[in-house]
């Protein structure tokens, strides 16, 4: 499947983006407690979308089985 590598890259990208992003934050001497919230809620957001990408088919099936569908 062409979509999930491409999903795996963005992941990877986001990540990369993110981390040099508060080292260089981090390296300016702005305060680490303050950008832990960021952090977090973007690692969810990546993790989140991850999963659903990784469970996109089964996922899928089991709406549809919850549904009534075959």
């Amino acid at each position: 499947m062409k979509t999930e590598g491409f999903v795996e890259k963005i992941i990877w990208l986001t990540l990369a983006v993110t981390f040099a992003l508060l080292g260089s934050l981090v390296l300016l001497g702005i305060n680490f407690k303050q950008l832990l919230p960021w952090l977090q809620a973007i690692v969810s957001v990546v993790f989140l979308v991850f999963f659903l990408s990784a469970n996109h088919h089964q996922l899928r099936h089991d709406v549809k089985k919850a549904l009534g569908h075959s």
